[in-house]
């Protein structure tokens, strides 16, 4: 038989009761725990994806920057190899344009000398040829002048006979 409540006592059926919605109550405080704790870290996970992502790109944009700038340096380099190399072919081909151009001045003068030289043996050969000219002109003079003279006399001769 159940007891007679007394005012301020609590029966047995009410205290198991109480109990049973108390451990209810606990439960489901527990399941909303463990639900906020679960949005909470679902969430937190989220942002951590989310700030992993971010920070994965910012790594990946800062290697890259690093990589160009390291590029950037080797190829001033090569650059500068390219131009110390440039220049100095410059200047080799300067010497070789500058040897060449004393060496055609040198030809030049050379050339200068030999057709003057040639010219002085075709004048020096034409007053040569001017001499025999005058010479074998006056020998025929002469010899032509003895033919006369011989011509004349015998003509004479023949004339006076």
């Amino acid at each position: 038989m159940p007891k007679k409540q007394v005012k301020g006592e609590v029966t047995e059926e009410e205290r198991l009761l109480q109990l049973q919605q108390r451990a209810q109550a606990e439960e489901e405080m527990a399941k909303k725990k463990e639900e906020t704790l679960t949005l909470y870290l679902k969430d937190k996970l989220q942002k951590e994806q989310r700030n992993a992502s971010v920070n994965l790109l910012k790594l990946i944009e800062s290697w890259r920057k690093n990589l160009r700038q390291a590029r950037d340096a080797e190829q001033l380099k090569h650059v500068a190899i390219l131009h110390q190399t440039n220049e100095r072919k410059l200047d080799e081909q300067n010497f070789i344009m500058q040897k060449t151009k004393r060496e055609l001045e040198e030809a030049d003068r050379h050339a200068d000398q030999v057709q003057r030289c040639h010219l002085q043996q075709e004048e020096d050969l034409l007053g040569q040829r001017d001499r025999v000219l005058m010479n074998l002109e006056q020998q025929w003079d002469s010899s032509l002048q003895n033919l006369s003279f011989i011509l004349s006399s015998e003509m004479s001769v023949k004339h006076h006979k």
